[in-house]
């Protein structure tokens, strides 16, 4: 009997994305972004949807909850036609949260997104705590991203 080899699941192109420059008159608050936030936004978007649209593989845009992080990827959204979910798990480090609890919900995310993304393009917009950590899962070092920068990792 020849078996045939298990079919390989289509490799998912992830782009990480810090929020672009927020709004700092009131710290504390969910700000959203600066008038220079907006600007980057903007720009952000004008790069990454032309490297979208040269795949045909399917977009999801997710982001964290945060105004800054939901302002940044609109753009992206609006020139992809794609709704922007909201994904919790993006959130940067609750007070009430340890690293170790922080780490493992990014894991499970990787994981869930991993099983059932297979063949997208995944826009994940997030936070300078998340996305070293979200960098190191899929490409086995840390990457610290500027406000507004990106990093597009494909899968192999």
């Amino acid at each position: 009997m020849t078996r045939s080899p298990q079919p390989q699941s289509p490799a998912i192109h992830w782009i990480l994305l810090r929020h672009a420059h927020r709004d700092t008159v009131e710290p504390r608050k969910d700000n959203g972004l600066s008038e220079k936030g907006l600007v980057q936004a903007q720009e952000t978007a004008t790069q990454i949807a032309p490297l979208l649209r040269r795949s045909r593989a399917p977009v999801r845009i997710l982001t964290s909850p945060k105004a800054r992080c939901l302002e940044t990827v609109t753009p992206i959204g609006l020139a992809m036609a794609v709704r922007v979910e909201v994904e919790p798990r993006l959130a940067e480090q609750r007070d009430d949260e340890d690293s170790r609890a922080m780490l493992r919900r990014l894991r499970e995310l990787v994981k869930e997104l991993e099983a059932r993304a297979a063949g997208y393009q995944l826009v994940l917009c997030s936070h300078g705590d998340v996305l070293p950590l979200l960098t190191e899962m899929l490409t086995g070092r840390s990457e610290s991203l500027k406000k507004g920068e990106w990093l597009s990792v494909s899968e192999s």
